[in-house]
């Protein structure tokens, strides 16, 4: 039997099921790595990255790309002016959780993958939009307040 506890005690069996992998210990570890990467930044990058990763995986209707986020939208609705935007992107990219592309004005932010013990790349932060989704709790719960019991 495999063990779904991580490091930090994060145990991940509801989110494993319902996003349909493995909950190994490797993945587990990748998940206690994101809790402490976000630790890392300050309350409002966690704020943005949330309206990132929202922005990025709700449902569109008209064309755009999954998974990806474009900047004018995310300064439109995050409140904040466009240097201090910048700023706490920069702050995001830094830690690992985004990646900025494309040329300004155009350009998008795009939520990282974790790379997991065998050296693969996991889209955590869509399986953890999608688990919030499913459960109906709100992605701030997690990104923000880091609330990472809410995966057991």
């Amino acid at each position: 039997m495999t063990s779904t506890k991580g490091y930090a005690g994060i145990e991940i069996a509801r989110f494993a099921k319902l996003c349909a992998f493995n909950p190994d210990s490797a993945r587990a570890a990748a998940v206690a790595e994101a809790a402490e990467r976000l630790r890392a930044v300050p309350e409002f990058a966690r704020k943005l990255l949330a309206q990132v990763i929202d922005l990025a995986y709700r449902e569109h209707h008209d064309g755009r790309k999954s998974g990806v986020a474009y900047l004018p939208e995310v300064y439109e609705s995050c409140g904040i002016g466009v240097d201090e935007m910048y700023g706490f992107l920069r702050q995001l990219e830094s830690a690992g959780l985004v990646r900025v592309e494309g040329e300004y004005p155009f350009q998008n932010a795009v939520p990282s993958d974790l790379a997991v013990g065998d050296g693969s790349r996991w889209p955590f932060l869509r399986d953890l939009a999608r688990f919030c989704a499913a459960e109906h709790i709100p992605l701030r719960d997690l990104i923000v307040d880091l609330h990472f019991e809410k995966l057991a």
